[in-house]
């Protein structure tokens, strides 16, 4: 289990659980993905589990893509 890098008080495990003050936060399946429902300073935030994992676990990917000049 580690924190996410963006939601601190965020817990992520390795299967997919997302623990937020202890509690295991309930994911529903939105087009076919789980999602969690969370809320920071009085907004509610629909984040997939997924990509939690993958920034929690991975780096994030960089968005620039990378040119290679043949010749």
């Amino acid at each position: 289990m580690k924190s996410h890098p963006t939601y601190t008080d965020l817990f992520i495990t390795e299967d997919g659980k997302c623990i937020r003050n202890g509690k295991v936060l309930k994911q529903t399946i939105i087009k076919g993905y789980y999602h969690v429902t969370v809320r920071f300073t009085d907004k509610r935030k629909c984040l997939s589990v997924a990509r939690l994992v993958c920034e929690t676990y991975h780096s994030k990917p960089d968005i620039h893509p990378v040119i290679v000049e043949t010749l």
